[in-house]
Parts: C-alpha cells; sequence; structure tokens
C-alpha cells in the first residue's frame, strides 16, 4: 500500500541513478557538515581552553567571571554545533560509511572512464 510519501533513505540503486554532478554535489555537502561540526568542535575547545585560563588567573574578580562565561559559552556553542550537525544529517537521509563509499568508488569510477575516453 503507497503513503504517498517518498523515502528518504539513500541507497544504493539511488546512487547509481544519480548524475555525477548530483553525486558531487553530495559529496562536497556531507563533506560540509561534517567541517561545520569540527569548526564548532574547535571553536568549543577554544573557548574552554580560554576560560580555564582566565579561571587559573584568580587575582581579579572580573577575570574569574570572564571565564565562567566562557565556559558556559563553550557548552553552549558544543550543544549547538551538535544540534546542527544532527539536524543536517537527517536532512541528508540515513547515509551510512558504505553509501559515502559507494558515492566516492563511482566518482572515480567516472573519472577513470573520461580519462580512457580522452586518450588517443
Amino acid at each position: 500500500m503507497a503513503t504517498g510519501r517518498q523515502s528518504s533513505e539513500l541507497t544504493t540503486d539511488l546512487i547509481r541513478a544519480m548524475s555525477r554532478s548530483e553525486r558531487l554535489a553530495l559529496a562536497r555537502t556531507i563533506m560540509a557538515n561534517q567541517r561545520t561540526v569540527l569548526s564548532y568542535a574547535t571553536t568549543c575547545l577554544g573557548l574552554l581552553a580560554t576560560g580555564y585560563g582566565l579561571l587559573a588567573l584568580s587575582g581579579h574578580t572580573l577575570l574569574q567571571a570572564a571565564g565562567v562565561v566562557a565556559i558556559a559559552l563553550c557548552g553552549a556553542v558544543g550543544f549547538l554545533g551538535y544540534i546542527r550537525y544532527r539536524a543536517m544529517r537527517k536532512a541528508l537521509g540515513k547515509i551510512t560509511a558504505s553509501h559515502l563509499l559507494h558515492v566516492g568508488h563511482s566518482l572515480l569510477h567516472d573519472e577513470a572512464g573520461l580519462a580512457s575516453n580522452s586518450v588517443p
């Protein structure tokens, strides 16, 4: 019984049916999402180190307050980054490592085919 809803799951057959530009776009989007979450993690670690450093300079109350704020921001940035990463993964569908390998393999296969066709 059809529900009228299309499945958002990525399958090997769907990858094969994609054009080269669609597969490249999918790979770029996945890698951009991974870079974004790593940027959030880097920012979070920087805020944590800054907050700890400011707390270690316990000579002034204002420095301690700034350290606590930096550590609180670290938690907020980390949580926000995780939420955004999960939302994008959900929007992309259920992509597994085997799907990514298949996308990469199919792109390499296309490149090999293009290279063999251009050789005189």
